[in-house]
């Protein structure tokens, strides 16, 4: 909130690094919603499950640094896809978290369900966990289906990839040939910053998704259900 405030007195541009707002496949399913195609949205069964992020930051597992563990990590992602696709605001939190995984080796939660409710009456499941192992091909993913008045749609946001076999690393990997999610998020804020106009994505959008993520933490804290 505070970041938000100081930015709007002095004028300065803001925006939430959400790359996950410019992954075609969301994209093209919000394009979809927006046209129609399938009717009222009812409900999200959605992932962002990862491995324990200490290979690659290690202050993602601190919890003064970080805030929090897996809940923090991967919660912003998902509410911020299911804020932008419905047009509605998350109404109510009730989570669960617990250290099932790699509970030797950090101090913060590794595995998280979160049951949301929104403003226009649609709810979802979120499992945000690190329960991916380390030789995992990827270092992390979303997933998520969409029930919705005419159908099922199920997304898996990073498959656009080969999966490579190796003699010499003896485990499988993923080439990426798809789209660049996070040059295009960075090319949305230069083009915000010449065009002097706001970003598709705002501070707005970061700070519901941070509310409804410490509402998560508040649940987990006191067994209730948070109302926002």
């Amino acid at each position: 909130q505070a970041i938000v405030d100081t930015c709007d007195r002095a004028g300065v541009l803001l925006m939430t690094a959400f790359p996950m707002r410019f992954s075609p496949p969301l994209l093209e399913i919000r394009a979809r919603l927006q046209a129609g195609d399938f009717g009222q949205v009812y409900c999200f069964n959605a992932t962002n499950q990862g491995e324990l992020p200490t290979k690659h930051r290690t202050w993602f597992v601190d919890p003064v640094l970080a805030g929090g563990g897996a809940i923090m990590d991967h919660t912003v992602h998902l509410v911020d896809i299911m804020r932008w696709f419905l047009g509605a605001e998350v109404s109510s939190v009730y989570a669960q978290a617990n250290r099932i995984f790699h509970a030797d080796e950090v101090s913060v939660e590794t595995g998280a369900l979160e049951m949301l409710t929104f403003t226009d009456g649609s709810f979802a499941t979120i499992d945000a966990s690190w329960c991916r192992p380390p030789y995992w091909p990827t270092w992390g993913g979303l997933t998520f289906e969409m029930v919705t008045q005419r159908g099922a749609v199920v997304v898996d946001a990073f498959r656009q990839n080969l999966t490579v076999y190796s003699h010499d690393q003896q485990r499988a990997n993923w080439a990426f040939w798809g789209s660049d999610i996070n040059q295009a998020m960075i090319s949305e804020f230069a083009a915000a910053i010449q065009g002097q106009r706001p970003p598709s994505v705002s501070g707005i959008d970061g700070l519901r998704a941070v509310e409804v993520t410490l509402a998560a933490y508040e649940s987990v804290r006191t067994g209730e259900q948070i109302t926002l």
